[in-house]
């Protein structure tokens, strides 16, 4: 597939049909984010791929129990608030349960490589936090090795859809990872989920910003 088209076409999937992803394919997909630029060429990420279904499950219960733990703390103080988040984590945070595979993506950051110079230069706490704040170079390249991934999966013929909603219970993913697989790094942390599957309908994205919305030249 050309990379235009792949561009053309790509757009979250959320609805999986039945079928498996090779391994080889899964390979392809993480060596094609592996190859993103990242800042300070740190290639900072990290992809869990999980296939095993039953994983997969328990992934989908931590994000549960913890959506239930949050609407409870909320219920007597925000009833409706709390019924809106619970509904928001059934249609957008657990449909992944239905993918063949559940990337999950780990990142780490660190401060600008100009912070020290701004610092020693005498840049006060408000300067330096805005400084990393409009960075945040760790975030940027694992976006981009993010959608590397997601291309690669367009090309092959699956569909992803790159996931936040459900980073509330990352710390509660994050010891379901370690406990599953061993992994753990220093520093490292949920970035996103991105559930990875084969496509049930062909659909398409919502409609995109014109070119001229989005660009200013000078």
């Amino acid at each position: 597939m050309e990379l235009q088209k792949a561009i053309d076409k790509r757009h979250s999937l959320r609805k999986y049909a039945a079928g498996e992803i090779p391994e080889a394919d899964i390979r392809a997909m993480v060596d094609a984010a592996n190859k993103a630029p990242s800042a300070d060429n740190q290639q900072n990420w990290h992809f869990v791929i999980v296939r095993d279904r039953k994983a997969i499950d328990a992934f989908a219960k931590v994000v549960s129990q913890k959506n239930a733990e949050l609407c409870e703390k909320m219920q007597d103080a925000a009833p409706d608030k709390a019924a809106r988040f619970g509904k928001l984590c059934k249609a957008v945070s657990l449909f992944f349960n239905d993918a063949q595979l559940l990337a999950i993506v780990y990142g780490r950051e660190w401060d600008p490589s100009s912070y020290d110079y701004v610092k020693t230069a005498g840049g006060d706490e408000e300067t330096l936090a805005n400084l990393k704040y409009r960075t945040r170079q760790g975030s940027l390249s694992v976006g981009a090795a993010m959608e590397n991934f997601n291309l690669k999966a367009e090309e092959l013929g699956y569909g992803c859809c790159w996931m936040t909603s459900a980073n509330y219970a990352a710390d509660d993913v994050e010891a379901l990872v370690k406990k599953l697989s061993g992994y753990s790094e220093e520093g490292y942390h949920v970035a996103a989920l991105m559930p990875v599957g084969i496509r049930a309908t062909e659909g398409h994205g919502p409609k995109k910003k014109g070119v001229d919305e989005v660009m200013t030249i000078i």
